[in-house]
């Protein structure tokens, strides 16, 4: 900043002339002296304008800026609907997983149910022939009867049905 001169000394013999006393002047001159340098220590010069100038922005700038902003809010809105249809195309696949899912479970249902029956059946084949082959000792009462106890097949040939003689109930 450019420095801004005040002649005190001229300023001083003015004074005078119109009659105020020297010290009266004095002080005057002080106070204006003051007053000026502290106004003007923070107005600009033309080399400090000239230093703002570069900072400035131009029409031009605003309009570049203004068509960049233009531009991201047209990307965000693409974006937008981009997600948008990303929202939906998993919404559909997570529907079509959920009835892939019933479908396989009906089927794993469906599956454990035939092999829980045939385990059954196996399981009572095994008892009907555990129970063909080696006969309880002790009779097994069912609905308050006894049932007629079998013979062992030892030393008869499999597969030929023998009778079976029945004990006299106690």
């Amino acid at each position: 900043m450019n420095a801004i001169t005040f002649d005190t000394f001229r300023f001083i013999s003015r004074l005078k002339n119109s009659g105020i006393p020297e010290n009266q002047a004095e002080a005057i001159s002080e106070a204006i002296k003051e007053i000026h340098f502290t106004q003007f220590e923070y107005l600009a010069d033309k080399r400090d304008l000239h230093e703002l100038e570069g900072y400035l922005s131009t029409k031009a700038d605003v309009t570049n800026v203004e068509m960049h902003v233009l531009e991201l809010k047209r990307n965000i809105k693409e974006l937008d609907a981009k997600i948008e249809m990303t929202k939906a195309d998993l919404k559909r696949d997570i529907e079509a997983s959920k009835v892939e899912l019933k479908r396989d479970i009906k089927e794993l249902e469906y599956r454990m149910t035939i092999r829980l029956g045939l385990m059954m059946m196996a399981t009572a084949g095994m008892l009907f022939t555990a129970l063909r082959y080696f006969p309880p000792t002790q009779p097994i009462i069912i609905s308050s009867q006894q049932m007629p106890i079998q013979e062992p097949n030892i030393g008869k040939a499999p597969g030929m049905i023998q009778p079976t003689p029945t004990r006299p109930t106690p």
